[in-house]
């Protein structure tokens, strides 16, 4: 099964949405970390990778050449951040991190093939299935959850978060006239 159509401008990035949102432009302290610390580092790392992908992805697909730099480079990163962090994981960890290495890897590799950016999509489309892209995205989300629990730079961010978005006023209920006959 085909994931439906939809624009696969940063497919493999938005895989890490979840990570992605946990980037902090703060450093990390020495004990801020919860457990884990090590992995709290990794994970930091692979977050500001994804935002910094993100950033750069948003570039016009008009202009592929510029385009299939910017997914080629972030493909070429992959195992540079993802390895360290699933060395430092628990198996459980691990394998959702290298789910989500191995899914936006698949679809970066495809970058190369591609002599325009709707045959990239193409391409995309045919070779990533459903099941694979919501195993991804099922794996980021269940990081990004380890993340916010177990480090700070996560926790922090989450807060910042919460703090910018302001309070949606409560609806008023309102008592429904009856209506005659009923």
């Amino acid at each position: 099964m085909k994931p439906s159509c939809r624009s696969i401008v940063v497919l493999a990035a938005a895989l890490s949405l979840g990570l992605a949102g946990c980037s902090s432009d703060e450093g990390t302290d020495d004990n801020a970390e919860a457990s884990g610390g090590d992995l709290c580092a990794q994970l930091e790392d692979i977050s500001t990778f994804e935002m910094n992908s993100q950033t750069s992805a948003q570039i016009d697909p008009a202009d592929w050449p510029g385009m299939q730099a910017v997914l080629q480079e972030y493909g070429d990163g992959l195992s540079e951040h993802y390895d360290p962090a699933i060395a430092a994981a628990d198996p459980d960890i691990a394998a959702d991190l290298t789910t989500v290495r191995d899914a936006s890897a698949q679809v970066t590799n495809l970058v190369t093939e591609a002599s325009t950016f709707e045959e990239y999509q193409q391409k995309t489309e045919a070779t990533i299935d459903v099941d694979s892209f919501t195993a991804a995205r099922d794996a980021s989300a269940r990081i990004d959850t380890y993340a916010q629990s177990n480090c700070e730079f996560a926790k922090q961010m989450q807060e910042q978060q919460q703090q910018q978005q302001p309070q949606q006023p409560q609806p008023q209920l309102e008592e429904v006239p009856a209506q005659p006959g009923g």
